[in-house]
């Protein structure tokens, strides 16, 4: 898809009623913008016009996970989070903003989605071939204030998220 196009599809994803949010996933639309999402970052190398095609879909996300309807609509699509966090890069500052929200999102509407976050962060380490956690690490040093507000966010409503005491202190233990 093209930036015009995305940006059309976000309009209509964040006006839209609940007929045609649940049409639109009951249509595979959340499985098409992930395999799109996929597709740009298996590209080697990913270029700024993929980041800001990449921008523009986790923007069609946002507009979809307004709703309680859209954000189980995405969290029923196996394997959505997971494509979501290795999209999380801090090279493009507004591009990790906007997947640090998404994901701090997730992990704040329930304890179910956090444990897919939590996943998916884990994945996202694999495939950076990094330690878990270590790119939001990195960011805690390197980035500016705002970037790391963010970071901070993120993890305290990943670790808020967590019912289980002795999983919340595990999580808390590897973030340090």
């Amino acid at each position: 898809p093209d930036i015009p196009t995305l940006s059309r599809l976000k309009i209509i994803l964040a006006t839209g009623n609940f007929e045609m949010m649940s049409s639109f996933l009951d249509s595979g639309g959340v499985s098409i913008l992930l395999k799109a999402i996929e597709t740009r970052l298996m590209k080697k190398p990913v270029t700024e016009l993929d980041i800001a095609i990449l921008f523009e879909i986790l923007s069609c996300f946002k507009a979809i996970m307004k709703s309680t309807v859209g954000m189980e609509g995405v969290a029923k699509v196996e394997g959505s989070i997971d494509v979501i966090a290795l999209c999380l890069r801090f090279d493009y500052k507004q591009f990790a903003l906007q997947i640090l929200e998404i994901l701090s999102v997730c992990s704040f509407y329930s304890e179910d989605m956090a444990m897919k976050v939590l996943h998916a962060m884990k994945g996202q380490a694999r495939f950076n071939q990094e330690a878990p956690y270590a790119c939001l690490a990195r960011a805690l040093v390197e980035q500016d204030i705002e970037v790391k507000a963010a970071v901070m966010q993120f993890v305290n409503a990943l670790i808020m998220a967590i019912s289980d005491t002795k999983l919340r202190l595990a999580l808390r233990s590897e973030l340090r």
